[in-house]
């Protein structure tokens, strides 16, 4: 029996020992790329910080990394790419995509200390995409996810990509799906709202406080023609335009993914003039958007209703 005890104890301290090596060791890699001084020049920086807790421990940072190399130095990038070959066995998923590919899936990764904000990778044909989700070996209910892109762009011959280091909580080990929480107390224009509790959408938290899903539609399988997807998008559309006033970035980021899903996966229920009225009031609230991710988004739902 303490044979037996002694084996468990051993290979769990191995499996756990190889999944912080393997984490460190394409962690190495990316440090590597990143300080090396003689690229600082070609990369932009920006990262999220996010500290909860009695300890002011760091509960989600999301740390992205744009290059813009000379072509003569795209092999600085192949110590990462071979470190994250190398590391595919210790992660719980893996997701790779090929310049050229088409296959519209699009991989959305969820981060903060509530998973309220997310980061989407794969919407672009030319681009190749590196994604891998390790996790947390000292705490169960978190993850990494490293997400590497690149790609040359030929409009000033240049190679160009990024790489993304995100920790927060694994969404798969929390019992919510991704959630954004807003107080009608600072929307009083949004009353638009009321019409996505019939969707599943909207829940009332109570004192005028509410949740926004921004996981998979639960409730795709009621559009079942174009009155429905009619009168989703509508509902949708008109809060979206409303909270413009608000300034709430998560809460129109949830709504355009919302609308982009709704185009995506129920597109097809639509006749070419259907079509077209749709891409048009969608092209309208991208006119009025300001935020270069946001736009994004309606660009990949108008390209949708166009196929």
């Amino acid at each position: 029996m303490k044979a037996i005890r002694l084996l468990a104890t051993t290979l769990l301290c191995a499996a756990t020992t190889v999944a912080v090596n393997a984490q460190e060791n394409l962690k190495k890699a990316i440090d590597s790329f990143i300080n090396d001084k003689s690229l600082s020049e070609y990369f932009h920086r920006s990262n999220y910080l996010e500290n909860t807790g009695p300890e002011n421990k760091v509960s989600s940072f999301c740390d992205q990394y744009v290059f813009v190399l000379p072509m003569n130095k795209k092999k600085e990038l192949n110590p990462v790419l071979n470190a994250f070959k190398k590391d595919t066995d210790v992660a719980y998923n893996v997701y790779s995509k090929d310049a050229g590919i088409d296959n519209n899936r699009l991989t959305n990764i969820a981060y903060g200390g509530k998973l309220d904000k997310s980061i989407s990778f794969g919407a672009h044909k030319d681009r190749n995409y590196r994604i891998m989700l390790v996790q947390d070996p000292k705490d169960s209910l978190r993850r990494y996810c490293y997400a590497i892109i690149w790609y040359e762009n030929e409009d000033n011959g240049k190679f160009c990509g990024s790489i993304n280091v995100i920790y927060s909580l694994n969404p798969q080990k929390v019992k919510n799906n991704t959630t954004t929480y807003i107080n009608l107390g600072d929307l009083e224009q949004l009353k638009e709202l009321e019409k996505l509790k019939d969707l599943d959408v909207l829940k009332k938290l109570g004192s005028g406080t509410y949740e926004i899903q921004s996981g998979d539609m639960q409730d795709n399988n009621e559009i079942k023609t174009s009155t429905d997807f009619f009168r989703r998008l509508s509902s949708l559309r008109a809060t979206f335009m409303k909270s413009r006033s608000t300034n709430k970035d998560d809460v129109r980021t949830v709504l355009a993914n919302k609308i982009l899903e709704l185009c995506r996966e129920h597109g097809k229920l639509l006749n070419q003039e259907e079509r077209k009225f749709c891409i048009r009031s969608i092209e309208d609230m991208q006119m009025r958007e300001w935020d270069v991710y946001i736009k994004g988004l309606f660009d990949i739902a108008i390209s949708d209703l166009k196929k």
